[in-house]
């Protein structure tokens, strides 16, 4: 808030001195005429002129601060998120056909066979398949919901009262931090 002062000086002419020459500009009369009903030459008169001037001043008055603090809240939310799993179911499913040469496992659609081999002593010597075994896959969709906390800042503005011995900002700010506060906000 700023105040001003205002400040008035007048001038104001004064007459001479007796015996002293009046000013040029000072106002004379001139003789009357013989009538003595109007002077013989007309009579100039000089008006003072008074003028005003304006001194301002101004001067800072302390209205107060505000005090901003910033405090971290812990809230629990629930989030839903989408998983997959993947499951296996083994078979094993007995074969006992002879082979030439091992052979290597195979994909039969959505199952993995894999072969399992042993050697048997006979006259000749023969690979045999003894058994398979077949790996199914399944794929299950499961919707998974779990608390997390996440964190907030609280914005808390206090007060700080003129003349309270408690370090105030020199000039508010807005909330970006390089404009001038609105005035309704530092109430």
């Amino acid at each position: 808030m700023r105040r001003v002062a205002l400040g008035m000086t007048t001038r104001k002419r004064t007459d001479p001195a007796p015996g002293k020459k009046p000013p040029s500009d000072a106002p004379t009369v001139a003789p009357a005429d013989a009538s003595g009903d109007r002077p013989a030459t007309q009579e100039r008169h000089v008006l003072p002129v008074v003028e005003e001037r304006a001194a301002v001043t101004t001067h800072e008055v302390d209205k107060g601060g505000v005090r901003v603090s910033t405090e971290i809240v812990t809230e629990d939310e629930t989030v839903e998120t989408e998983l997959h799993d993947q499951t296996a179911e083994l078979e094993r499913v007995r074969v006992d056909r002879v082979v030439e040469e091992r052979p290597e496992p195979r994909l039969e659609g959505d199952t993995v066979v894999v072969p399992i081999l042993e050697e048997r002593v006979v006259v000749t010597k023969q690979l045999v398949v003894t058994e398979e075994v077949r790996i199914k896959i399944d794929e299950v969709t499961r919707l998974d919901k779990q608390s997390i906390p996440l964190a907030k800042e609280k914005v808390t503005i206090n007060r700080i009262p003129p003349g309270s011995g408690e370090d105030a900002p020199s000039a508010p700010t807005g909330p970006g931090g390089d404009a001038p506060a609105h005035p309704d906000s530092r109430r």
